[in-house]
């Protein structure tokens, strides 16, 4: 019995002993899982920000490199990192979607690529004045001690395009607990490009002082004014849907005199719903963006993106817009049966004109394209021999624009465009993107009526072009871009679908005191001035402003050639980041 006794209580005891082994176990692996999670969690924080500073480093590095609406100068290869399939897959589907329609993924610049194992790669060294970017890399290798980093810019598939897609890839290593290697990778990713100037929806130089937001404008976008604005709300505040980037708000008392308004009053005379509601500028912050300097610059640029009509007999080796020496009137008219997407004639009245030129995006899509010169003999056509080209889609006048088409107070237009004029731009149409106008609009946009839009249908159109509209315009003119009259007579509810460039000038209407209101006045894009025009009066004569901003300068989906940038600038516009683990 005792024995038994001995025996029971050894079981006992073994048994006991077996049930601490396996607690101390389960603690002891529990203790291993959390240092290893800690370890994991502490290397991915770590990776996180690395790669972030990484993206940042190499943004610094293709600053320089952007020639403004010249695009930039990186070589493409064939050399696409063996790790872009890992970071595609880790992206959201709206992502991979954009990847595959908007971004070239056969080519890349390697701007640099090294792994612990292998060292620096040697492509690197035929990068062109990049002494200060290899310091800077190396600093950071010596001290954070990757295991690997890249940095790759692919282009995008849009001709034109002046926007790179950014990754920089960083792996670390650390040590699970038994001791094996794991390593944690993090992508960041970005669209950058240039400074583009239709970053805000309005962005104005200088105001005016007897130049007004009142009342029933609404402004549906970021904004910027190096100046003080002007508000009056005697029948109601103007809504500011977006950030306002400017010195102040000034308004006037009952007895006309003008006064700057407090900061902490700008609700009683503005509804104001951006994050966060304003920003004021400092002088140093107005002068960064000098209008001249801007305007003499871009000229320039352009200059080289386009050739004669009688240049174009060759074949170009690259896409190439058109020049005119002369006033010029033109029009878009796609999708109607007509036989051209742009029909441009020589001089400033269709009646008077002789000869005129009909372009038309081939089949095929752009930049192929056809243009065929016609002249005009006892009132008939005659045209000459088609000539193929790649057209980017860039006209470019010595003298003023005026767009005045064949089907009165609209011009319907199919790709992406830009119109320089050395003079000034006359809209006489409205301009609306061809599918955009055929889901939301009527044949009544052809009328002196039009139609005013709600603010739920301006809604549906956002977020219609945000996702489906492949078509844009901008009109760029050194002095004013001008809302014009057609036998004294405005469109009513006029509607622009464009980026609007006046860099020595205003945009304005013509004769905006005169008759009687003119209803809605819609720009669907951006605005940038040197001065602040005028487009309707307090009392009711001219237009009422609704201004938003396109969301596709967000993401350079559509972006035509020409489009103004600032040389040497660099702007993020997209920034993400996804994590691998093995």
């Amino acid at each position: 019995m005792e024995n038994m006794r001995k025996g029971f209580m050894t079981a006992i005891v073994l048994v006991m002993m077996v049930v601490a082994s396996m607690t101390l176990l389960v603690l002891y692996q529990a203790v291993a899982n959390y240092r290893e999670n800690a370890m994991s969690t502490l290397s991915s924080i770590q990776n996180d920000a690395d790669s972030v500073n990484m993206m940042n480093i190499g943004v610094g590095f293709l600053k320089p490199k952007f020639l403004g609406i010249l695009g930039i100068s990186l070589l493409y290869n064939d050399s696409v990192p063996t790790w872009f399939n890992d970071f595609k897959s880790k992206l959201s589907q709206d992502w991979q979607n954009y990847i595959t329609t908007y971004v070239s993924t056969t080519k890349a610049c390697k701007i640099y690529d090294w792994s612990s194992t292998g060292g620096q790669d040697s492509g690197l060294i035929k990068l062109e004045n990049a002494s200060n970017f290899l310091n800077e890399i190396t600093s950071y290798i010596n001290q954070r001690k990757p295991y690997q980093i890249s940095l790759y810019a692919f282009p995008m598939k849009q001709s034109g395009s002046t926007t790179v897609f950014l990754i920089s890839m960083v792996k670390r290593q650390y040590r699970a607990t038994n001791n094996q290697s794991k390593y944690v990778t993090t992508y960041t990713y970005c669209l950058v490009g240039p400074k583009l100037l239709n970053q805000y929806v309005y962005f104005t130089g200088q105001e005016q002082s007897n130049i007004y937001f009142a009342s029933g404008d609404i402004i549906d976008g970021p904004m910027r004014s190096n100046d003080y604005i002007y508000i009056d709300n005697t029948n109601g505040n103007p809504t500011f849907n977006g950030t306002i980037e400017f010195k102040g708000m000034k308004t006037k008392n009952q007895k006309g005199k003008i006064f700057e308004v407090a900061t902490n009053n700008y609700s009683d005379y503005a509804t104001m719903k951006g994050n966060p509601p304003y920003r004021i500028l400092s002088d140093t912050d107005a002068a960064n963006l000098n209008f001249s300097s801007i305007a003499s610059e871009y000229k320039t640029n352009l200059q080289n993106m386009v050739k004669p009509y009688s240049d174009l007999q060759t074949y170009p080796a690259t896409p190439t817009g058109i020049q005119f020496t002369k006033d010029i009137t033109l029009s878009f008219n796609h999708g109607t049966g007509s036989d051209y997407n742009l029909l441009i004639y020589e001089g400033s009245n269709i009646a008077d004109s002789t000869v005129r030129y009909k372009i038309n995006w081939k089949t095929s899509g752009p930049p192929n394209a056809t243009v065929v010169k016609e002249t005009k003999s006892d009132s008939s056509w005659s045209p000459s021999t088609p000539v193929d080209t790649l057209f980017n889609g860039v006209v470019y006048s010595t003298g003023n624009i005026t767009i005045d088409g064949d089907s009165t107070y609209l011009s319907k237009y199919y790709g992406n465009y830009t119109l320089y004029s050395v003079g000034d731009i006359k809209v006489k149409d409205r301009l609306i993107p061809y599918d955009t106008y055929t889901n939301y609009f009527t044949s009544q946009e052809t009328q002196y009526a039009g139609t005013k839009l709600s603010t739920s249908t301006i809604n549906d159109i956002y977020n219609y072009v945000s996702a489906n509209e492949k078509s844009s315009l901008n009109l760029v003119a050194k002095n004013n871009v001008i809302v014009s009259e057609t036998n004294g007579i405005k469109p009513y509810n006029m509607k622009l679908f464009a980026s609007i460039y006046a860099f020595g000038g205003s945009f304005k209407v013509e004769d905006y005191n005169h008759d009687d209101p003119a209803g809605q006045l819609l720009v669907f894009g951006s605005i940038m001035q040197k001065v602040r025009g005028a487009v309707g009066t307090i009392s009711g004569a001219g237009y009422d402003k609704m201004y938003v901003y396109d969301p596709r300068f967000t993401t350079a989906a559509y972006q035509p050639a020409g489009t103004p940038a600032k040389n040497s600038s660099a702007k993020i516009q997209v920034l993400g980041v996804v994590k691998s683990n093995n």
